[in-house]
């Protein structure tokens, strides 16, 4: 029997699909008290969330709780791997891009703020100064973090792995915004089928589609979360490089493996750097995650795992070029 939840949390939209035979009257509360914990900790939009306190604290070496550790730990790791792609440090950009407040709340056209033609310094090699041990850190005075690229996909694996662990669910699906994890499939022969909305709205029947038991999948757009500012269209992937949204060739990506705060993290990526060399770092770096992308001037591109780690499938690839 499949049980099904939805609900908003952190901005978007959560779906959890079970499979269990047993009836678990707490389980949906629980599931929600996740989700809003990590809301509660994370969110750049809240000013007694930990991660808003810690910008107030830049410069000083601040305790942190084990999730904060544990998510700036993996932040450090995937800015280390993407070779500075990834990077939390962005904040200041994107309020000055006029992203200022949660997405729903935002007006029709988003005012930039703070000052005209204000040039913000890149932040690709900028670092924590973290302290596993003595769970602290230290952000440098002159930035501000983001952690919106991350968070969502690891409360949803946090999530996921918990239902397996610890409520010993067989089957599941957690879905956070596009941020997917899947274990058991569907039915015990019968794997997940996650669709992959078309970026240029092809019909549902057309689009592409991703087969598997086990693992996650993770789609990254600047085509959603964007706005009309003073300068034209603007969108929430900031390039640290230049510290300005992303123009780069890529307008969708959404990227299969089997952890899914890897898949989150290089969907990003491959957004912000392009097909060719986005393709190029992905296939270096991170060599058993596949990445259906699809550009600006409407080509789609399959990036296959040279060292794959898992059965996956992908269906619906009419006029997708492989490489």
């Amino acid at each position: 029997m499949m049980r099904s939840y939805h609900f908003r949390a952190m901005n978007t939209a959560i779906e959890v699909v079970l499979g269990s035979e047993r009836d678990e009257p707490e389980l949906e509360l629980r599931i929600k008290q996740g989700f809003a914990r990590s809301e509660q900790r994370f969110s750049r939009f809240l000013a007694e969330s930990e991660l808003s306190w810690l910008n107030r604290e830049a410069g000083k070496r601040c305790f942190i709780s084990e999730a904060m550790l544990d998510v700036l730990s993996l932040s450090q790791h995937y800015m280390e791997v993407t070779e500075g792609a990834f990077n939390i440090f962005i904040l200041r950009s994107l309020q000055l891009a006029g992203y200022d407040r949660s997405f729903e709340k935002l007006p029709q056209v988003a005012r930039a703020t703070g000052t005209a033609g204000l040039e913000i310094p890149p932040v690709q090699h900028v670092r924590l100064k973290l302290d596993p041990v003595m769970k602290s850190v230290q952000i440098p005075a002159d930035v501000a973090m983001d952690l919106g690229g991350i968070v969502k996909s690891w409360t949803a694996a946090q999530i996921a792995s918990s239902l397996r662990k610890w409520w010993a669910m067989p089957q599941g699906l957690v879905n956070a915004g596009g941020d997917v994890a899947v274990w058991g499939g569907a039915a015990p022969d019968e794997p997940w089928r996650i669709g992959i909305s078309h970026p240029f709205g092809l019909p549902p029947e057309e689009e592409a589609v991703a087969e598997l038991m086990t693992g996650a999948v993770a789609t990254s757009s600047t085509l959603r979360r964007r706005w009309q500012g003073a300068e034209g269209w603007r969108h929430h992937l900031i390039d640290p490089r230049t510290m300005r949204p992303s123009e780069a060739s890529v307008v969708q990506c959404t990227v299969a493996g089997s952890n899914l705060q890897d898949c989150e993290v290089w969907a990003k990526v491959l957004c912000l750097r392009g097909l060719e060399e986005g393709a190029a770092l992905l296939k270096k770096n991170a060599p058993d995650l596949e990445a259906l992308l699809y550009t600006k001037c409407g080509d789609s591109y399959l990036i296959q795992a040279s060292s794959p780690k898992l059965e996956l499938a992908w269906h619906g690839l009419k006029g997708v070029k492989t490489g």
